[in-house]
């Protein structure tokens, strides 16, 4: 019996590790245009990026969509993060300028790239601050996908508090 589970052992490690991973057959192929882009922050989104004592920046998840598909796709655009410090409206955008923004291109979006528990697809992405932290308790997060051509598609901003929870 104790044979037996160290000779499953492998299986079952290759299986946890390959969770996450999606499978290239059931995905819809890349597009350069979406419909919409969605933001989720995960539940401790700060994080220590550089391995020095305090956080530097933080970890979120994006999502891409179409109108004609029923599920999150990927793309063969950029993905820009802008960071807003303080509480800042969709209205109010246009008319301030970020604290940092970050572009990733295809190629780094695929290393980012994976699929939840519930088969959406969709990319984990680091944004670095550095050692100069935004000020304030509140900073604003928004996506903005970057197509090969044609218009540029926002996420809606989302706020994210700058203490640990």
């Amino acid at each position: 019996m104790r044979t037996a589970w160290i000779a499953a052992l492998p299986a079952l490690l290759c299986a946890a590790a390959c969770d996450g991973l999606r499978d290239k057959r059931s995905q819809p192929a890349p597009v350069a245009q979406v419909d919409k882009v969605e933001l989720r922050m995960p539940l401790q989104p700060l994080v220590d990026l550089d391995g020095k004592p305090g956080y530097d920046g933080l970890i979120c998840e994006v999502r891409f969509y179409r109108l004609d598909e029923g599920r999150s796709v990927p793309v063969t655009g950029m993905l820009e993060l802008l960071l807003y410090e303080g509480r800042v409206a969709r209205v109010d955008l246009g008319r301030l300028k970020p604290f940092i923004a970050v572009t990733y291109t295809r190629r780094e979006l695929l290393g980012m790239e994976g699929t939840d528990r519930f088969g959406l697809l969709s990319y984990r992405v680091p944004l670095a601050w550095g050692p100069k932290p935004p000020a304030g308790s509140v900073i604003t997060l928004v996506a903005r996908y970057i197509p090969p051509q044609g218009r540029s598609v926002y996420s809606d901003p989302t706020s994210v508090s700058m203490r640990p929870s």
